[in-house]
């Protein structure tokens, strides 16, 4: 194994262990990503996780991001990063697979997303979002996700804590949630990515998913310790979701360019 692979083999055991949401996030991937070698444009690759593990597992990965101060973390991990902005971005080699992990939702403007993904794919070539449906929380969510919160930070597992001149305290969880979730623009709704989604190309995979444990289990200790608490805030949220408790605010979804429009 080369000094590179290593590098990239490294990045992965190190998160894998720790990071249950990227784990959770590989997994899924792993089952719609296309055979190796294919090559993939991780949209909004952050600090460049995602992309270090495909890497790792054979994938041809560009990773792309407007923010100049995580594109150089992701080059320093090893990941061939640019720094630019999604909609005025153009390569001469198109692409296999276009990747939204958490980062449609962010576009300003949404169809000329979806367009500027389909342009940047070969035909046949795959769109994956991997999702946050923020209008899908209701009120008993909401709360339940507000009180896992509390909980974390009383019993000082989370190493973030909310500011409390922010009136969070008594505030009623669903409106607490739609305030810090109003940006401007508006993030998209998990509705308007699948409708918008649906109209370029053929959907192949949509699921609705948990989603909350992995925003919590960010802010846990990066140790054992942390880890297997976040497995239990994952099963719990899993598990409500299927008694109907709280509702699931992740959407996962896949679409397939046909041919070239």
């Amino acid at each position: 194994m080369g000094g590179g692979e290593s590098q990239h083999a490294d990045i992965l055991a190190t998160v894998t262990r720790h990071d249950l949401d990227l784990e959770d996030q590989l997994g899924f991937l792993a089952t719609v990503l296309p055979a190796l070698p294919a090559r993939l444009l991780d949209v909004g690759c952050g600090r460049g996780q995602v992309s270090a593990a495909l890497i790792t597992r054979g994938f041809d990965v560009v990773g792309l991001d407007p923010y100049p101060e995580v594109v150089q973390d992701a080059v320093e991990a090893g990941v061939p990063a640019v720094e630019a902005s999604f909609l005025d971005y153009d390569c001469e080699e198109l692409f296999d697979v276009v990747l939204f992990s958490r980062s449609l939702h962010h576009v300003p403007d949404l169809e000329a997303a979806i367009d500027r993904a389909c342009a940047l794919l070969q035909p046949g070539g795959l769109v994956v979002a991997d999702e946050f449906a923020l209008e899908q929380a209701d009120s008993a969510t909401a709360a339940w996700f507000y009180g896992m919160l509390h909980v974390l930070e009383s019993t000082g597992l989370s190493d973030e804590h909310d500011d409390p001149s922010q009136g969070a305290v008594d505030e009623e969880p669903l409106t607490r949630w739609q305030r810090e979730h109003a940006e401007n623009p508006p993030l998209h709704t998990g509705t308007s990515m699948l409708e918008g989604l649906s109209r370029r190309l053929a959907i192949e995979h949509s699921e609705q998913t948990a989603y909350l444990f992995g925003y919590l289990c960010g802010r846990l200790e990066p140790s054992d310790r942390g880890y297997q608490v976040a497995k239990s805030v994952r099963q719990l949220e899993r598990g409500l979701i299927r008694e109907g408790a709280v509702t699931p605010t992740g959407l996962r979804v896949t679409g397939r360019l046909l041919h070239d429009v």
